[in-house]
């Protein structure tokens, strides 16, 4: 099972999970053809107009930062997202309510999973970074983003911001392994809210220079 991380980067009790991502990545999950993308839940915000989400692999040995998944508007109401069928549309429907997807790193909508170059032994730790936002919702309604031009939009506009940390490790034999000796999701606090860079104190994203 899955050691998880989650880091709380605010003061506040906002907690994110995911059922899936507490077991192994199942072929539905991994590489950029996977069939399904991940469930998430987490607890609501008072004052929130929104949430978005951006999914990353700040290990990755190709392109730092580089991006599985972009939710860049998910309405008020929503406070948890099942595993579904991946759609490549910009807009999905969950719960009735719509939600917008960007683009990402490989140029589509929707979530791409793990896959790690097969010549590389490596530990990777892919990141769903979760804000909770304000008064932003009606240029996330109408305008196309990516990480940095979400980046830009999100950074005065941030109430609370949580990741949950998924490790995975690719062996020699290009198979997974991500096992260890609990499945709980841990509890880490700080006051940096960068995105691929836990050295800061400030509101980025990672960035991203490349698209594969």
């Amino acid at each position: 099972m899955n050691k998880n991380l989650t880091k709380n980067l605010t003061k506040n009790k906002f907690k994110l999970e995911s059922k899936v991502l507490q077991k192994d990545f199942t072929k539905e999950y991994l590489s950029q053809n996977a069939t399904m993308s991940p469930d998430l839940s987490w607890t609501p915000v008072t004052g929130a107009q929104c949430y978005a989400m951006v999914c990353f692999d700040p290990d990755s040995v190709r392109t730092s930062n580089f991006v599985h998944w972009i939710l860049q508007y998910i309405p008020k109401e929503i406070t948890k997202i099942p595993s579904i069928p991946i759609s490549r549309e910009k807009v999905i429907e969950v719960q009735n309510n719509k939600i917008i997807q960007g683009k990402n790193g490989w140029g589509e909508y929707g979530y791409g999973g793990p896959q790690p170059p097969d010549d590389k032994v490596h530990n990777y730790n892919y990141n769903f970074c979760l804000f909770a936002l304000s008064n932003i919702d009606k240029e996330l309604q109408t305008q196309n983003y990516n990480k940095n031009a979400l980046n830009k939009l999100m950074e005065t506009h941030i109430l609370e911001t949580i990741t949950l940390i998924v490790p995975y490790k690719k062996n020699s034999n290009n198979k997974s392994n991500n096992k260890s000796n609990n499945n709980k999701l841990g509890n880490n606090k700080g006051n940096n809210n960068k995105l691929g860079n836990n050295k800061g104190n400030n509101n980025k994203l990672g960035n991203n220079k490349r698209n594969n």
